[in-house]
């Protein structure tokens, strides 16, 4: 599922999306996701859980992503992903500009990435 708003409201704050979340047979991986955009579609922050997913068979848990929304930022997309077979359910998804106490939740989206190139060579 996904959903996007322009940004102008949230711009200078630091935002935090919740639900409520219940999964059943999720094979994969599941999670909220959140994502700030800048109009050229660069993007600014974002977070899919996938350092934390739902997996498995789970009742009802809340689940929260936090992102800083630059001034720069034109586009917040924001829903609940699914990878592989299972099932999910969300409910009471909340909005709200949250102070600096309550840390970012941001994934570093060169974490996984290598320092060279590798493989450069034909087999």
């Amino acid at each position: 599922m996904i959903q996007q708003i322009k940004s102008d409201r949230y711009r200078r704050e630091r935002l935090q999306f919740s639900a409520f979340v219940k999964s059943e047979d999720v094979k994969g991986l599941a999670g909220l996701w959140m994502r700030v955009d800048h109009s050229s579609g660069e993007i600014l922050a974002f977070d899919n859980m996938i350092n934390r997913p739902i997996t498995g068979t789970t009742g009802w848990n809340h689940f929260s992503i936090v992102l800083d929304v630059p001034v720069k930022s034109e586009v917040i997309a924001f829903g609940i992903l699914l990878q592989d077979p299972g099932h999910i359910w969300m409910d009471e998804l909340i909005f709200k500009t949250v102070d600096e106490s309550v840390p970012v939740t941001e994934q570093n989206t060169v974490d996984n990435l290598e320092d060279e190139p590798v493989n450069l060579r034909g087999g």
